[in-house]
């Protein structure tokens, strides 16, 4: 068996995408009515979770400066 190969995204992981996928999911789920994917749910779930917690990339990088401009960080 071959490993899976993980693709590149072509764009940032972003709260926004991963309830995207969140909301398609939770469609897949109720229309199937298996609970065979409901760890994935759960994934993802924990993931967006996570995600609004740290924010966008762009939102992270604002912090960063922020940081450096209060002498948190030094370059």
């Amino acid at each position: 068996m071959r490993p899976a190969t993980r693709l590149p995204s072509p764009e940032p992981v972003t709260p926004e995408r991963i309830e995207q996928a969140l909301v398609r999911l939770a469609s897949i789920v109720v229309q199937d009515g298996t609970e065979v994917y409901l760890p994935i749910l759960e994934r993802l779930e924990a993931e967006l979770i996570e995600a609004r917690r740290i924010g966008t990339p762009r939102q992270r990088a604002e912090r960063v400066l922020k940081d450096y401009g209060t002498g948190w960080i030094r370059a």
